[in-house]
């Protein structure tokens, strides 16, 4: 008896045919056949018997033509697919989603470095501009004095310290306690100061960053000397027991330097005659020393505060002034001029809030360039965030199953692809263009290039822009919707034993 078949139209069993009967039906190669004998159904091109019942058609073409023997790479079979079996499942997506993210994190520190860096240079050309200046007020000295000198107004008024000294010296409990002023110096007439004088200014670098400055005012002066001397009468014996007056008897004016040359000399022991501090007089840099707490730019000022170090004043203070109003003084034989002093520490210091500002704007910026960068390239080149479910997979070509691609990514470099087919390996460089919808396979002899009309997680589908066909590629590991079909094929296979 001729051995006779059922074969499945979709979901609906036919049957059963003889083999002559099955040849005019144009079975295919992939439908489920099934005969006596069989434990399951079988497809067609399984059955040795049915092969004479199909069209002897070619198999359907790979996407990609068969490369010349010269461009296969036998020695590396074994190395692909070791490879490619160990990176199916790798999460390409991730990683080059972690390249971007860990480039933003790379490119922000660079901005940061960038603000510092720009922040700091400037700083060290500011600081560098201040030193000038100050090094401009000193002349390269550690230590300079200048002055100015007017016309001094005041009271002049004779004190008699010779007739004071002598009712003091005749009556001693009339002693004060504390003597005046001007018995310090045995004054016989004083000028009380009310305007006028001079000022000297004493610029002092300790350091590179910490200076003094200190001012000396002229205050009173007094004269060592009285304004006139008595004259005692000398007296000659006129021989008969008597004596006459030959001279004296009156009183004689003392020459004493007039109050505006004292202040003058006084002026000029700090200036002219240097003996204050020899080598520090600076003609003309008065007002320099009068500005210098004024200098500043955008970084950097001279703040009156404590001082770090030694400072001439002997005390750790931001300002000091000398105690009394008649100590201090320029003095010789004659007369006695008294000056006090204020003096202010300055350290050179940063302008915190205004370098910090510069800091997080250039870094603000900066960032901003980076973002919009970014932002420029996600829209001008989407290709680099686009289709990340492409790579790092197995595809395989659903109609053509013996070929298989795997897609590498590189974020920086070429992006490459490898294609198996019938254990045969091929590379290539992988393009994608038309701001990523259209994937350019560039082998050594040819490039094809396909327009992607879908790809998720499992599916991949190409149309061909030469000659518009699809090309199907499925993820290698994919759950397979033939599941449903086996237990549909189960299913038929019991009803029919029935």
């Amino acid at each position: 008896m001729e051995k006779e078949f059922y074969y499945l139209d979709e979901k609906e069993q036919k049957g059963p045919f003889t083999i002559d009967q099955l040849k005019t039906i144009g079975l295919k190669p992939e439908t489920l056949v099934w005969s006596d004998g069989f434990e399951n159904w079988k497809q067609v091109k399984d059955v040795d018997e049915l092969k004479i019942v199909l069209k002897k058609t070619p198999p359907p073409p790979p996407i990609i033509d068969t490369l010349s023997s010269s461009s296969i790479k036998d020695d590396e079979n074994e190395i692909l697919d070791e490879k490619m079996n160990n990176v199916e499942d790798s999460n390409i997506k991730f990683w080059a989603s972690f390249k971007i993210f860990g480039s933003i994190v790379i490119f922000i520190l660079l901005a940061i470095f960038i603000g510092f860096y720009i922040v700091n240079s400037k700083k060290a050309k500011l600081k560098d501009e201040i030193s000038l200046k100050i090094n401009n007020v000193l002349d390269n000295k550690s230590l300079i004095i200048d002055g100015t000198i007017t016309l001094t107004e005041g009271k002049l008024k004779n004190i008699d310290y010779g007739k004071r000294k002598q009712n003091l010296t005749d009556d001693p409990l009339s002693i004060p306690i504390r003597n005046p002023w001007w018995e310090t110096e045995k004054l016989y007439t004083i000028f009380t100061a009310e305007s006028g004088g001079f000022t000297i200014k004493q610029l002092t670098k300790q350091s590179d960053e910490s200076f003094d400055v200190l001012t000396s005012y002229s205050g009173d002066m007094g004269y060592k000397k009285p304004s006139s001397s008595y004259i005692a009468p000398q007296y000659m014996d006129d021989g008969l027991g008597g004596k006459f007056k030959i001279s004296g008897g009156y009183q004689s004016q003392n020459y004493r330097t007039s109050v505006r040359d004292a202040y003058r000399s006084a002026y000029e022991y700090f200036t002219k005659e240097d003996k204050k501090s020899p080598g520090a007089y600076s003609p003309g840099k008065f007002i320099d020393i009068n500005n210098f707490p004024d200098l500043r730019n955008e970084y950097f000022y001279l703040e009156n505060r404590e001082p770090k170090s030694y400072s001439s004043s002997g005390t750790f203070a931001a300002s000091w002034e000398s105690s009394g109003d008649h100590g201090a003084n320029i003095n010789n034989e004659n007369w006695v001029v008294y000056y006090k002093t204020y003096g202010e520490h300055y350290e050179l210091t940063e302008n915190d809030s205004k370098i910090n500002k510069d800091l997080l704007t250039n870094i603000g910026i900066a960032i901003g360039l980076i973002f919009l960068i970014l932002l420029i390239a996600f829209i001008s080149k989407p290709k680099y965030f686009r289709n990340l479910n492409l790579y790092g997979k197995r595809w395989q070509n659903l109609l053509y199953k013996e070929q298989i691609f795997f897609f590498e990514h590189s974020f920086f470099g070429k992006q490459t692809f490898t294609e198996i087919i019938n254990d045969k390996v091929y590379k290539g460089t992988l393009k994608i263009t038309d701001k990523g919808n259209t994937i350019n396979l560039s082998y050594p002899n040819k490039e094809l290039f396909y327009k992607i009309d879908k790809i998720d997680v499992d599916n991949l589908s190409l149309i061909s822009i030469k000659d518009k066909s699809v090309v199907t590629l499925k993820r290698i590991g994919a759950k397979e919707t033939i599941e449903i079909k086996n237990e549909d094929i189960s299913t038929q296979k019991e009803e029919t034993n029935q």
